[in-house]
């Protein structure tokens, strides 16, 4: 299993790696999309950093305990880069959607001050949603101490509080329902746009 997954992870890696630099090295591809690929790429690379090398460290010490740090920041990193890969997504659409639904003013429209918007929004959106739930996990007073997880996934450290904590899964599920839903409704209306166009 390890050397399944540290091959995964080697491929997964080094593709995305690789997709950026060819990005970033030809002047042709230096576009407001390709630009978002690379974005996507790079965020990719550090997904798979933040939970895979912590489970094939398990796999070859056999070691069980994590501090409650090393619990913490690999859990925000994951929830952050997920919830930016899904924010990504949706503004390649209005991307794509923008390109096509105005093939002679896409360039005009998404100037340089547009994408670095957009991009700027991918990136302070999940920091700011996820900032405020995790630091008041990390406050909370815990009953147990074992989590049967290599990854602090936060449902299963919401089971170990002591505390109430039903304002803090209100808060998390409307959090995490506006912003999928919102990016769903996004980006089906893009691609419905896409295809009237079509």
């Amino acid at each position: 299993m390890f050397t399944v997954l540290l091959f995964v992870y080697v491929v997964t890696v080094v593709g995305n790696v690789f997709i950026a630099i060819l990005i970033c090295s030809d002047y042709r591809l230096h576009s407001p999309m390709y630009f978002f690929f690379v974005c996507f790429s790079i965020v990719e690379t550090i997904l798979s950093c933040s939970v895979v090398p912590k489970l094939l460290v398990i796999f070859v010490t056999e070691e069980m305990t994590i501090s409650k740090v090393g619990c913490f920041a690999p859990s925000y990193l994951f929830y952050f880069i997920s919830t930016l890969d899904l924010l990504l997504l949706t503004a390649m659409s209005i991307d794509r959607c923008i390109a096509i639904y105005f093939p002679l003013r896409y360039f005009s429209i998404m100037a340089n001050h547009m994408y670095i918007s957009l991009m700027v929004g991918c990136f302070i959106t999940p920091f700011i949603c996820l900032l405020y739930p995790t630091m008041v996990i990390a406050n909370l007073p815990f009953c147990g101490n074992v989590l049967d997880h290599f990854f602090c996934e936060s449902g299963a450290m919401l089971k170990l509080i002591c505390v109430d904590i039903s304002l803090l899964k209100l808060n998390t599920i409307l959090t995490s329902v506006l912003i999928l839903i919102g990016c769903l409704i996004i980006t089906t209306v893009s691609y419905t746009v896409e295809e009237i166009i079509i």
